[in-house]
């Protein structure tokens, strides 16, 4: 996600860290007010459960993805770092 340089102390470093989760759910917060003005819950009610898991699972899937690779590549340096 955020890698520190050595230009950034290690407190403005994690501040950083901070700051990208808060964004972060931020933006989640902004998906759910948003899910339920589209009403997408009471599209699940009407009947609608697999169109909108469909739709649900298209939005969600590349930021998934992205968060994943994230992840998976700060574990990777981490190991590189290790050795």
């Amino acid at each position: 996600m955020l890698e520190c340089v050595t230009v950034y102390s290690s407190v403005i470093c994690e501040f950083l860290r901070i700051l990208v989760d808060m964004i972060g759910g931020g933006y989640t917060t902004i998906a759910v007010v948003l899910a339920s003005t589209i009403c997408i819950v009471d599209l699940i009610a009407k009947g609608y459960g697999y169109s909108t898991y469909a739709f649900l699972a298209l939005i969600n899937s590349p930021v998934a993805t992205r968060r994943l690779w994230l992840v998976l590549r700060r574990e990777a340096l981490a190991a590189e770092d290790q050795e």
